[in-house]
């Protein structure tokens, strides 16, 4: 992908493998032209078992800036549903199932979201299935963001 000042952009696409008896290679299909990365699921329910949903962190470069955001990706059709916040880029999100969930995407995406030219941060926790805000922490600090969690030093 072509970068906005003529570099190389790398960007996260979510694929589908599919290995097959007797074939050394796999079948590559791709599941959606949205930028993805860091892909999360409800872990629990889909362990091992076929799975409609997937969450990832997704993010450009465009004439305007950087566009970072949360994707919910259907697997089936690749649709997606997107969250963004201006100014804003998101790490990987965290797939936290209800106590007792009713379907696939019944709970909250908890992601750390870092501001692109101010020195503050967030928690955001979304609703899986509609990517409306539940929580929004604000963080008066710039916390860097990383796959696999984040760990700052405490503040006096």
């Amino acid at each position: 992908v072509r970068g906005l000042h003529g570099g190389t952009e790398l960007v996260g696409r979510a694929l589908r493998l599919t290995m097959r008896e007797g074939r050394e290679q796999a079948d590559v299909q791709p599941l959606t032209e949205q930028p993805f990365d860091f892909p999360t699921l409800h872990e629990a329910r889909a362990d091992g078992q076929p799975y409609r949903y997937a969450f990832g962190a997704s993010g450009s470069q465009h004439a305007d800036g950087y566009r970072g955001g949360i994707v919910q990706l259907d697997v089936e059709s690749g649709a997606t549903k997107c969250f963004s916040e201006s100014g804003y880029t998101f790490g990987e999100p965290l797939f936290v199932p209800a106590p007792q969930p009713e379907h696939e995407q019944d709970g909250l995406l908890l992601s750390m979201a870092s501001h692109q030219t101010e020195a503050k941060s967030a928690l955001v926790v979304l609703d899986a299935q509609s990517l409306a805000v539940r929580a929004w922490g604000n963080l008066d600090l710039a916390a860097p963001l990383s796959f696999h969690g984040s760990f700052l030093t405490a503040r006096a």
